[in-house]
């Protein structure tokens, strides 16, 4: 990061420190006063239509907004809400959206804005961390400040990525993982680490294993959310006030819906008129999301095309979603760049 951009991101840590305080003096008041000066700072769109929906919803007195944030600055750790906001606000979308742009411009590929990673399958001859650390590497060169990475309950891989994420200061990292890969030492390293935001796998209605590594999360002052896989069979359990209200009792701050497979007409439209309620006139305090199509949005809002790109534990690639693997691609035999160039010609311009 260059020596303007360190001093807008400086600029942007000491408006947020002062929203916290706000918040904490006067929920409704901090939370208006600091997203009036989000929008006031914004550029682009996709800040624009985020900043304008947000004002929207807070305009009702009784927006659930109000009351998931005063939730999450009175029991997340400051260090780590500020480093999450600024980072994925100014350094992911901002600084780093420019930066891609300008990549793209000079290339003539697509560069998506986070790399996913898929590990969640036991393999033989798995990514190491050091392999990881050098794909993020090649990511930060071109604009690439996020990451996401799906893993399984192995309690010792997600210490270790952990560990391997810590050097990465700039970059801010969302960890999909299941309960029982979570205890009190895991806990206590996102809160270290101050990059990573941890999400929940809700597989199972109720199963306890889920409430069980939220209190963990929740006891240690750490940002979590929740993640479900949805289809035919369970769509309706999922947008359901029953299940909704579980992760609300969590303390999980959104929730993330990721398409599996859904067949039905009638599914699509269920999902389509959820989300847009969700996000117009929110009934609960979470934030909610239709994974694949959101990164979408923000894909196109920064580079005007879909760019979906996700990197399995063998090191092969999967492109537009995570099963749609290309079994000659492989991140150990060519450059992150180079697989680009070849993945994502750029179309539109």
């Amino acid at each position: 990061m260059d020596k303007s951009a360190k001093m807008t991101y400086a600029m942007i840590e000491v408006a947020i420190d002062k929203g916290i305080r706000d918040i904490q003096d006067n929920t409704h008041r901090g939370i208006r006063n600091l997203i009036d000066l989000g929008s006031h700072l914004s550029q682009g769109r996709f800040h624009q239509d985020f900043f304008r929906i947000t004002q929207q919803m807070l305009a009702n007195e009784n927006s659930p907004l109000y009351e998931l944030t005063r939730k999450i600055v009175s029991h997340v750790d400051h260090q780590l809400l500020k480093n999450t906001a600024a980072k994925l606000g100014y350094t992911c979308l901002t600084y780093g959206a420019q930066q891609i742009r300008d990549h793209e411009r000079r290339n003539g590929y697509n560069v998506p804005w986070t790399i996913v990673f898929d590990f969640r399958r036991v393999c033989d001859n798995r990514l190491s961390q050091a392999e990881v650390s050098e794909v993020l590497k090649q990511g930060e060169a071109i604009g690439i400040y996020c990451g996401m990475f799906f893993i399984n309950n192995n309690q010792q891989n997600l210490a270790d990525l952990l560990e391997g994420l810590a050097v990465h200061k700039e970059g801010t990292y969302f960890i999909f993982a299941e309960p029982e890969a979570i205890n009190p030492d895991i806990a206590k390293k996102i809160v270290e680490n101050q990059n990573v935001v941890l999400i929940l796998h809700l597989a199972t209605p109720g199963k306890q294993s889920y409430s069980k590594a939220a209190a963990v999360l929740f006891d240690n002052k750490c940002l979590f959310g929740t993640y479900s896989e949805y289809d035919d069979d369970n769509l309706a359990y999922l947008t359901s006030d029953s299940c909704l209200t579980s992760i609300k009792e969590a303390n999980s701050v959104c929730f993330f819906m990721v398409r599996k497979n859904l067949q039905k007409p009638e599914n699509h439209k269920l999902m389509s008129k959820f989300i847009k309620t969700a996000k117009t006139a929110a009934r609960y305090p979470l934030i909610i999301f239709d994974f694949y199509t959101e990164l979408a949005h923000v894909d196109r809002t920064i580079s005007v095309e879909e760019c979906f790109i996700a990197i399995l534990g063998d090191g092969r690639l999967a492109v537009k979603n995570m099963d749609s693997v290309q079994p000659h691609i492989n991140i150990r035999t060519q450059s992150f760049q180079s697989i680009l160039e070849r993945t994502m010609p750029r179309i539109s311009y």
